[in-house]
Order: structure tokens, then C-alpha cells, then sequence
């Protein structure tokens, strides 16, 4: 049956790939949906990921982001039934020899997980699975492969307001509300004597909305921090971004951030918290478009990074320090040599 499905795979035009998840919508995260039509641009037929798809359709390769959505729901039943499906999608993996590939966009998962997902991470990604990794301090192995997250450059040349926006904010901070994300101490040791921070995104649930204002109300005395709780459409999102002078993530842990990258793509200058990724990233972009400050940072960290950031902004030009290392062409092509490395391997 091996030998069967290799001359099956040499003697089509496409090597098809089913993604976890391969379509997002454009106000969502837009790594995927530029990583998918970059894959299509070298050929490869991508297939959105379903369940009846990933059980019954054929594909050479598996490829998962963000596995510990697999199996998340807000309800116990759905939980046990996606639990189920993950059982019959693993089976069906190692039983017609088919590789998963999981980019490695956090190290482990931020929230609470399904109480199931240990099958994911026992049979699946931490299997024989292909790693791609997207910071440069990965484990060596020969399944382990760097390829950095792509820029989002493009999607600021096509804006028509491009290098016409007043900056009439100080900082900005975006990207879902998540308690990891630390906007706690964002608020508490904002210098307000600097500006404005406007705080915008969607919370993972209601009731920390509901905490992250009482705190601000408690902790805002000069009025300076703003909290727009809701997601943005994709032109908000690019309007407030280019509208700053800076991008602030106070996150308690950050191994790898589209946010971050977001903001250098825009482009406006970014403070974040300390991380063995994220002085790669400073020495990739330089100290004049980010500053590092400690994890458990207070006002006089804040303070010292953006007045840096603000003495240097001579040297930083008009262009994205970002380059051709993240370009999604690029990338697309080293994806697709591991897919196929992937399926030839026996």
C-alpha cells in the first residue's frame, strides 16, 4: 500500500495539504490566510480543515496551528466529541502513514486546555511530528526546522492613507485580551505624563472584561488610558496602528507575537517584555525600533524605553526594519520543501 501511494503522490501535479484552520476571517489573524495564498502561489492545493474533511478526504499532509483549539468548547459534551474525532484523526494518520506538520506558534498553550489534550500533545504534535518553529531558539532534531513568521508589510502598502495618518496617539496596545498579556500592569505603570494609551481588543470572556474595567477605573486617575474592548475590522485595526507613535505589549510570557510584528510592519516603533525571542527580534530590527523591558516592569522602565525610542526616531526612517527574511514568498518555498520532505520519508 506504501509503494502504492508513493507513485500515487509522484504521479499527481499537487501535493495537497489539510490545515488547521487554512481560512480566518481578514479581521482575524491574517498570518494564515497570507501563509495559505502563498502556499496556492507554489502549487500546493490547500484544504480547509474539517472533520469530515481531516477524517474522510485525501491529503498527503496534515499541517496544525494552534493545536490546543482542536478540541476546545465552551460545552463538556462538544469537548468529548471533538476528544473522539482527535482519536479517529490519529488513527487515521498513523494508520495511512501521513505527516503532521505543527508550526510552533506558543510553546504551550496560554489558557486552561480541554482536559483531553493530552491526546493531542502525546499523539500528535509530540510525536513524530515535523516542528516548524518561528524563533531561532528551537531544539535540534532532524523534524525540527526554523522558519520565521512573515511580515505584514503588504497589507499597509495597499492602504491609501499609508504615510498620511496624523499621529494623534501616544500608544496603542491590540490584539485579543488575554490575562497573560499583563494589560494589568500596562495600566497601573503607564507614565501618563507622556500621553495617551488606548488598550483595543476583544476579551477571552466577558467576565475579565468586566475585571480589566474595574481596574482601570481604580487605576486611571488622569484619565490618559482608554479601553475599547470589542475586535476591530481590519481598517480599524490599521487606522489606530498607523495613528501611533508606539505599540506596547506588556505580555508575562512571549515566545513569538504577530502583534509585535504588526506594528514593526506598520511601520511604528514597539516596547515589549523580555524574552530570549524577543532580543532576537531587537537585534534583527534594531534598538531604534524596540526597546525591552523586564516582565514584572514599572513606571521608570516604561518611561526610559519610550523616551529611547523617542531620542532615536531620527535614525529609523520611513521603512519597516523588517526584510526579506520574512517575506512570505520565502517562506511559502521552505514550508513546502518540508511538506514534501514530510511525505516522501517513510
Amino acid at each position: 500500500m506504501h509503494i502504492f501511494k508513493r507513485q500515487e503522490m509522484r504521479d499527481r501535479a499537487k501535493l495537497k495539504v489539510c490545515m488547521f484552520p487554512a481560512i480566518l476571517p481578514d479581521d482575524d489573524n491574517q498570518f494564515i490566510n497570507l501563509l495559505v495564498k502563498s502556499l496556492v502561489t507554489q502549487g500546493i492545493e490547500v484544504v480547509d480543515f474539517s472533520w469530515r474533511n481531516v477524517l474522510f478526504t485525501r491529503y498527503d499532509v496534515m499541517h496544525v496551528h494552534w493545536p490546543e483549539y482542536l478540541l476546545s468548547s465552551p460545552k463538556k459534551i462538544f469537548s468529548l466529541i471533538k476528544c473522539i474525532l482527535a482519536i479517529l484523526l490519529i488513527l487515521r494518520l498513523r494508520l495511512n502513514n501521513i505527516p503532521l506538520v505543527w508550526t510552533v506558534h506558543n510553546l504551550e498553550p496560554h489558557e486552561k486546555r480541554s482536559r483531553f489534550y493530552f491526546l493531542i500533545q502525546k499523539f500528535l504534535i509530540n510525536g513524530d511530528s515535523f516542528k516548524i518553529y518561528m524563533q531561532k531558539c528551537f531544539l535540534p532534531g532532524d523534524r525540527n526546522f526554523y522558519i520565521p513568521h512573515g511580515h505584514y508589510i503588504d497589507l499597509f502598502n495597499n492602504r491609501e492613507t499609508r504615510n498620511t495618518q496624523k499621529k494623534s496617539l501616544t500608544a496603542v496596545s491590540f490584539g485579543q485580551v488575554r490575562p497573560y498579556k499583563n494589560i494589568e500592569n500596562l495600566i497601573k505603570h503607564f507614565p501618563s505624563r507622556l500621553g495617551s494609551l488606548v488598550i483595543t481588543g476583544k476579551p477571552i470572556t466577558s467576565d475579565y472584561g468586566r475585571n480589566l474595567q474595574d481596574f482601570l477605573s481604580m487605576n486611571n486617575s488622569d484619565f490618559n488610558i482608554h479601553l475599547n474592548l470589542k475586535q476591530l475590522t481590519a481598517e480599524e485595526l490599521f487606522d489606530l496602528i498607523t495613528s501611533a507613535e508606539v505599540a506596547i505589549f506588556a505580555y508575562k510570557e512571549i515566545y513569538n507575537s504577530g502583534a509585535v510584528l504588526l506594528a514593526l510592519s506598520a511601520p511604528i516603533p514597539v516596547v515589549v517584555t523580555d524574552s530570549s525571542s524577543m532580543r532576537d527580534l531587537q537585534a534583527e530590527v534594531g534598538d531604534e525600533w524596540m526597546q525591552v523591558v523586564p516582565v514584572e516592569f514599572d513606571a521608570l522602565d516604561l518611561q526610559n524605553a519610550l523616551k529611547e525610542l523617542q531620542i532615536r526616531q531620527a535614525s529609523r526612517g520611513q521603512s519597516s526594519p523588517l526584510g526579506d527574511l520574512r517575506d512570505w514568498d520565502l517562506i511559502a518555498k521552505r514550508y513546502v520543501q518540508i511538506y514534501k520532505n514530510a511525505d516522501e520519508r517513510p
